[in-house]
């Protein structure tokens, strides 16, 4: 009995030893070198340092919110060297206990050996701002050492813009779709849209519409490896300002300022359209030939999308040329010509869709006449002017002849 509980003894004052060994480590007072401030490491560029005995100091980085993975390193030192990584202040403990309390993260081992390694999904996370950098020399004697800290920065989102048609004339449907591709770079986004207009100001694409105030036109989008947005689908109308329109498409990390190309997190996606009451068929026809003497031109829905057929005579000439929406498509010779036919004073492109019959009375006045007829149960009324016949249906413009 004796024995064992002399042995039991012996065990017991082991562990205590043990105890009192880890607590006097953990007490052992060590000195912060003191500097004016945080010396700055740069991303991926090694610091060639040394360390007095016992004695730590702080470093600083700035991680930006971009930043997918910080990777701290300590190598060719000698003995035994901690590191430890703390977010937003530095750290001032004087025991190797304050400084493992203070610290976020830290690499302990044995040797002179040390390496921590963060990303926005470990604890801790990364984030955007400065963290500090703290080697620790628990050597006897001064040692050096190089101390490196690299940023990993994530790669952007693509974006990829569709404007179709590129050139298009009133009544065209206008189509305006991006295509996302996922990038490295962590976060909620912000999808800014906006359209640069031949005459006047930005405007923005927000989710009521376009307004010239700097809106998002979705907040907070979580991107997966493929996004498809179509942003825009409509009918052109006639009052549009001719001219090249040029399109733009940013993604912004969530809540940050569109204006700060450091907020982006993907390319500047861009794209140009171009309007015009004649498409460039028509306009090569006005450079070569003038306008037609005669023109009519039907307007109708087409599973949800306005077309336009014409026809355009030049009786001078003797030919006929026919356009679906703005598209030419055929040309017919007339059984003969008038060379000394008059010009007209109505030219083809002054006349679209969506012209109500306000208009027409606001420009021509009261019609010399009003006929009405039938046709695929639909009753269409003529308002008759000289030289120029527009059929309306419900109000609605549907055709526009022009006979002299």
């Amino acid at each position: 009995m004796v024995v064992d509980i002399v042995a039991k003894g012996k065990i017991i004052t082991k562990r205590l030893i043990s105890f009192w060994i880890i607590v006097g480590c953990l007490c052992l007072f060590i000195q912060y070198v003191h500097t004016q401030a945080a010396e700055t490491l740069h991303s991926g560029t090694p610091v060639h340092t040394s360390l007095p005995s016992r004695t730590y100091r702080n470093y600083c980085i700035d991680v930006p919110f971009t930043a997918i993975r910080l990777t701290v390193t300590i190598t060719n030192g000698t003995g035994d060297l901690d590191l430890y990584l703390k977010y937003g202040s530095p750290l001032s403990g004087g025991t190797i206990g304050e400084l493992a309390a203070e610290a976020d993260i830290k690499s302990d081992g044995p040797t002179a050996l040390e390496s921590i390694e963060i990303t926005p999904s470990t604890v801790p996370a990364l984030q955007e701002g400065k963290w500090y950098v703290v080697p620790l020399n628990l050597n006897n004697t001064a040692t050096d050492f190089t101390l490196t800290a690299t940023v990993e920065v994530g790669t952007k989102h693509q974006l990829d813009m569709t404007i179709s048609p590129k050139v298009a004339t009133p009544g065209a449907s206008l189509s305006w779709t991006l295509e996302i591709t996922s990038g490295s770079i962590s976060g909620n986004v912000d999808l800014y849209a906006a359209v640069s207009q031949p005459q006047g100001p930005l405007i923005f694409l927000g989710p009521q519409g376009f307004t010239e105030q700097v809106v998002p036109y979705q907040r907070g989008i979580s991107i997966e490896e493929k996004n498809n947005y179509p942003l825009l689908d409509m009918i052109l109308p006639s009052w549009l300002v001719q001219g090249e329109y040029t399109f733009y498409a940013v993604l912004v990390s969530t809540l940050r300022s569109p204006f700060d190309t450091n907020n982006w997190v993907s390319n500047l996606a861009i794209s140009k359209f171009y309007f015009s009451l004649l498409s460039p068929a028509q306009q090569a026809f006005v450079s070569e030939m003038g306008y037609p003497q005669q023109f009519m031109k039907t307007f109708s829905d087409d599973n949800g999308k306005k077309r336009v057929d014409e026809v355009w005579t030049y009786v001078r000439q003797g030919l006929s040329e026919s356009f679906v929406n703005g598209v030419f498509v055929s040309e017919t010779e007339l059984a003969s010509n008038f060379p000394d036919f008059p010009s007209s004073r109505y030219h083809p492109e002054n006349y679209n869709f969506d012209i109500t019959l306000q208009d027409v009375l606001a420009r021509h006045g009261q019609p010399l006449n009003i006929q009405q007829e039938v046709i695929d149960d639909m009753t269409v009324q003529y308002y008759i002017y000289d030289g120029i016949t527009f059929g309306f249906v419900n109000k609605k413009l549907v055709s526009v002849m022009v006979l002299k």
